[in-house]
């Protein structure tokens, strides 16, 4: 788990604990929030207006991992009789942001978490979501379904990875149109899990998998323009990275460091 904070100008900061739990740490007091579906591996980020909303996680699985009691047709849980979890592949599940004096309780502080009214158009298990210019989030990538990174050597099926990788990308909120194949995910296949996406001041974002690193588009994807040899990205959580503010004294340039298993760094600076 993680956490979310959301401050407004007038009132302190207020922690929304990622996903089940909202947490105040003035008072040191928790509220348990519920949701519907497994968010289990889910990515997520921010809207415009102060929301939080996350993509995608497992299926209904029970214990120990295995399929629900319920069951869809291909054999993965639907529904859990004992976790009570439904199948959150293809869920989108949104949170507002709430004050520490408001009902902790209310359907308005809680998380909206209805797969039947709002949900992705792939199944998506670790995959990416980055924000763009106009608000609007690039869900990218990911696997069918949870348990799975393709780690299978040779790649005989780059694209779908025997069904089990979902290399495309939509939008939330969702455009007309099926998700389109992302072919640096292709290329990457394999290890392109969780890819490392960062919006740039072009307009275009940097996304990085395996030992690749590309520029996007969003509509017209470009050529991978250089590998990063000595890194081997396979999950988010292989290493840490972030996007630097643009700052006016540096021409607006964006810069995201890199760092892989705290013995390697390295960075990429774009316009």
């Amino acid at each position: 788990m993680g956490f979310i904070m959301v401050r407004r100008l007038d009132a302190p900061p207020i922690f929304f604990f990622f996903l089940k739990e909202h947490r105040d740490p003035a008072t040191r007091q928790a509220v348990v929030m519920d949701i519907k579906t497994n968010s289990f591996c889910s990515s997520g980020m921010h809207l415009p207006n102060g929301s939080f909303v996350t993509f995608g996680g497992n299926d209904g699985v029970g214990p120990t991992g295995v399929a629900g009691s319920q069951k869809n047709p291909d054999g993965t849980g639907a529904w859990d009789s004992v976790y009570q979890d439904f199948d959150g592949r293809k869920s989108i599940r949104i949170v507002n942001p709430c004050n520490p004096g408001d009902d902790l309780t209310s359907a308005q502080c809680g998380w909206f978490d209805e797969p039947t009214l709002l949900s992705m158009k792939a199944r998506r298990w670790y995959s990416a979501a980055e924000p763009t210019g106009d608000g609007t989030i690039v869900i990218m990538g990911g696997f069918v379904n949870g348990g799975f990174i393709n780690r299978q050597w040779p790649v005989t099926d780059p694209i779908a990875s025997n069904g089990q990788a979902e290399n495309t990308y939509e939008y939330f909120p969702a455009k007309d149109g099926d998700p389109q194949l992302v072919q640096f995910l292709i290329k990457t296949s394999g290890l392109s899990a969780y890819a490392h996406t960062y919006l740039m001041p072009s307009g275009k974002m940097l996304v990085q998998a395996n030992v690749s690193t590309s520029e996007f588009c969003l509509l017209v994807e470009s050529l991978n323009f250089f590998d990063v040899h000595f890194v081997l990205s396979a999950l988010g959580s292989c290493g840490q990275r972030r996007n630097t503010p643009a700052r006016h004294a540096q021409a607006y340039c964006s810069r995201v460091p890199c760092l892989w298993r705290c013995s390697h760094a390295s960075s990429y600076t774009g316009q």
